[in-house]
C-alpha cells in the first residue's frame, strides 16, 4: 500500500512540474514595442502619449513650444538596436528651470511583471531618460544614467526612486554611445524584485540589484519614460517588452505539497 501511495505522489509531482513549466514559458507580452511602425521625426503614435512641463510644475508646453526650447521626443532611425528607437533630447537646462518631457502608455494590469528594454546616452553631462513602471499608488524605482548631480555617481548607471533619490548610485559603470540591456522583475504581491543591467557586446560588464517596490502597488499598469528637466537628456530607448510573470508555478507547488500531505 505504501509503494502505491509513493507512485501516486510521484505522479502528482510530475504533473505539477509539467504544468508549471508550460505556464512559465507560455506567458505572452502585454506590451511590446520596437517603435519600427512609427514615423521618423515624430513621437510614437497612440496609445503612447507625450507631454512637456516646466520643471517643478506650471503650465504645460505644447509639443511645438517645447521643440523651440530644445526638448523633443522623436522616433529615430539612425541609432537603434534594430530598425528604430525613441530619442529623448532635452537641452533646455538654463531655459527657466528646464522642461520635463514624458512619454507614457497603459497596459493590462498585472501584479507580477518583467519589463525588458535597451537604453543608451550620448552625452554623459546629462542624466538621460528615466523609465518607470506605474501602478495603482505610484511609480516604481528605475535605473538611469547619472552625471553626478544630486547624489548620483558620475559615470554610473544607478537605481533611482522618488522621493528618495539615488538608492544605488553606482550599480554599473557606463560609456557614452553604448547600449545597455535592462531587465526589471517585480512582484507586487510579495514586494520582491530585482534589476539586471548588462552592456550590449560586453556581457561581463553587468550588475544585479535586488529591491522591492517603491510604493505598495497591488498591480502595475503603466509605463512612463521621462527626462529630469533640470539635468537635460540625450538618450535612446528601444525594444520595450512587458510580460506578466506567471504565479502558477508557486501555486502549483503549494497545491502539490497539500496533495502530498493529504495522501500521507
Amino acid at each position: 500500500m505504501k509503494a502505491k501511495q509513493t507512485k501516486v505522489q510521484m505522479v502528482y509531482v510530475l504533473i505539477a512540474m509539467v504544468l508549471a513549466t508550460v505556464s512559465a514559458t507560455s506567458a505572452s507580452p502585454i506590451l511590446e514595442d520596437n517603435f519600427d511602425g512609427n514615423a521618423t521625426g515624430s513621437p510614437p503614435v497612440p496609445p503612447w502619449s507625450d507631454g512637456y512641463h516646466p520643471w517643478g510644475g506650471g503650465t504645460p508646453y505644447t509639443r511645438a513650444e517645447a521643440a523651440t526650447l530644445g526638448v523633443t521626443i522623436q522616433v529615430d532611425d539612425t541609432i537603434a538596436i534594430s530598425g528604430k528607437s525613441v530619442h529623448f533630447l532635452d537641452t533646455s537646462v538654463g531655459v527657466g528651470s528646464g522642461i520635463t518631457s514624458s512619454l507614457s502608455r497603459s497596459f493590462t494590469p498585472a501584479s507580477s511583471v518583467v519589463i525588458e528594454y535597451y537604453m543608451r546616452t550620448d552625452n554623459s553631462a546629462y542624466e538621460g531618460a528615466f523609465l518607470k513602471l506605474g501602478g495603482d499608488i505610484g511609480y516604481d524605482y528605475t535605473v538611469a544614467f547619472s552625471n553626478g548631480v544630486f547624489g548620483g555617481q558620475a559615470g554610473y548607471i544607478g537605481v533611482h526612486g522618488s522621493p528618495a533619490g539615488w538608492i544605488k548610485p553606482d550599480l554599473l559603470p557606463y560609456s557614452e554611445n553604448t547600449w545597455y540591456y535592462v531587465r526589471r522583475e517585480l512582484n507586487a504581491v510579495t514586494d520582491t524584485g530585482l534589476f539586471y543591467v548588462e552592456e550590449v557586446g560586453n556581457p561581463s560588464n553587468n550588475a544585479t540589484y535586488s529591491i522591492g517596490q517603491n510604493y505598495s502597488n497591488s498591480y502595475m499598469d503603466e509605463i512612463s519614460i521621462h527626462t529630469s528637466g533640470s539635468q537635460g537628456a540625450d538618450a535612446y530607448i528601444d525594444e520595450l517588452t512587458v510580460t506578466p510573470e506567471p504565479a502558477t508555478l508557486s501555486l502549483l507547488a503549494i497545491g502539490g505539497l497539500a496533495m502530498l500531505r493529504r495522501k500521507k
